[in-house]
């Protein structure tokens, strides 16, 4: 039952923490993901430690972020686990080879979005337009 609602209450804020990170607004998303990941929910502990790791975004904190993901992993987090199988050797890591692993083998799992968001600012642009019209 508690996983029932932590999932309620901390899912659309992660969602939305997540959503700030991909629209390219990182510092906002750790702003976000800190106090969810800080709870125990370990889908934002890992999204936080992801964010802390990839020096594409902000200043690298791979010992911190490193830590983030080992945790939500300690907690039976699926994504998490594989992470670390994957890149659990990241600490002690200087930022030039994490920048150089970040491009090749951690690619962003926002870049989709790149795609679609000059289509989703047309639409907001739309929406407030047309509200502006109709109000």
């Amino acid at each position: 039952m508690r996983t029932f609602f932590q999932w309620l209450i901390y899912s659309l804020p992660t969602t939305v923490a997540y959503s700030f990170e991909c629209f390219g607004a990182p510092r906002i998303a750790r702003m976000l993901f800190t106090p969810i990941a800080e709870r125990g929910y370990a889908p934002a502990m890992y999204q936080l430690g992801n964010l802390l790791v990839n020096v594409m975004y902000i200043e690298a904190d791979v010992e911190k972020g490193t830590e983030w993901i080992e945790r939500a992993a300690n907690s039976g987090h699926q994504p998490s686990i594989e992470w670390m199988d994957k890149f659990g050797n990241l600490k002690g890591a200087d930022t030039e080879s994490l920048r150089e692993l970040v491009h090749k083998v951690m690619p962003s799992s926002c870049r989709w979005w790149e795609g679609i968001r000059p289509f989703i600012y047309l639409m907001l642009f739309i929406l407030v337009f047309v509200s502006l019209l109709a109000g």
